[in-house]
């Protein structure tokens, strides 16, 4: 009886590496085939992207509609977004200040809530021109499944109040 030559050491190493690799490989593609089983993708949230969400159940022609008048009433409101951003930027330095310039601090929340009240606005205008453009038909398989937040909003909402440092305390 023969026995089968054994392999080298160098054919063992190498199969070993590439039964590594395989297993790697697999693992990681089966984690993302189930990942995408068990979890939706998370579109970009935005404002376009609520009302979008909004009329998914729409026929095409509902959702052209709601596609116009999103383009048309809040086209608008990108540059009051990005100014709310950075308001945001200037109130927190303004709040990181040894001595907080209230004047420079209640001018820029005022400055954040005009812009707010104007975002707000262009939804308001939005949500009257569906109304009045979208049938009746159409108008009742909109969306209203706005239960969920973020789950950053919920992380933020749920924290605990931030207390002083022993060493800030006066």
């Amino acid at each position: 009886m023969t026995d089968a030559p054994s392999p080298s050491r160098k054919t063992v190493r190498w199969l070993g590496i590439a039964l590594g690799v395989s297993l790697a490989l697999n693992l990681f593609i089966g984690g993302y085939v189930i990942g995408r089983a068990f979890h939706e993708p998370r579109p970009f949230i935005g404002l376009h992207h609520g009302f979008h969400q909004l009329a998914r159940d729409l026929s095409p022609e509902g959702q052209r509609i709601v596609s116009e008048v999103v383009r048309d009433k809040l086209g608008s409101v990108r540059g009051d977004l990005r100014r709310v951003r950075e308001l945001r930027d200037e109130i927190h330095k303004l709040m990181l200040a040894d001595e907080v310039d209230m004047g420079a601090l209640e001018a820029a929340l005022d400055a954040m809530q005009r812009h707010y009240d104007a975002v707000e606005n262009a939804i308001r205008t939005a949500t009257i021109a569906m109304a009045e453009r979208l049938p009746v038909e159409e108008r009742r398989k909109l969306r209203f499944d706005w239960k969920h937040k973020r789950s950053h909003d919920r992380a933020f909402c749920d924290r605990a109040p931030v207390s002083p440092s022993p060493d800030q305390s006066d």
